[in-house]
C-alpha cells in the first residue's frame, strides 16, 4: 500500500524526502497505452519514457512494455504490460 503521510501514519523512522531512495514498485496493467497518455496529459513526472524491455529469466527472456513515474514522495512506480516470452528478442532494450 502506498499511503499519503499525515499525523496518523505509521512511521518507523525519520521520514526525510525523497522517501523512495531507490525503491520502486512494478504494477501490471492491461491498458498501458491509455495509462501512459493519461499520465502525460495530467503532467505527471515521467521518470523513464515508454519502452519495450526484455529481461533474462534462465534460458529465455520475458518481455514487457513499460514506463516509470516518480510520485511526489520520490517512489518510482513502473507500470507494465506483458509481451510474453522468447528465446532471443529482436527489438527493445535487452537486460541481462
Amino acid at each position: 500500500m502506498i499511503e499519503q503521510m499525515d499525523e496518523s501514519s505509521w512511521i518507523a523512522g525519520q521520514a526525510v524526502p525523497p522517501l523512495g531512495r531507490g525503491m520502486h514498485f512494478q504494477i501490471a496493467t492491461t491498458d498501458l497505452a491509455d495509462l501512459y497518455e493519461t499520465c502525460k496529459a495530467k503532467g505527471t513526472a515521467i521518470f523513464r519514457n515508454w519502452e519495450e524491455a526484455w529481461y533474462r529469466a534462465d534460458d529465455h527472456y520475458v518481455g514487457q512494455v513499460q514506463f516509470i513515474v516518480r510520485d511526489p514522495d520520490g517512489y518510482l512506480l513502473r507500470f507494465e504490460q506483458g509481451l510474453g516470452q522468447c528465446k532471443a528478442p529482436k527489438t527493445g532494450r535487452i537486460v541481462g
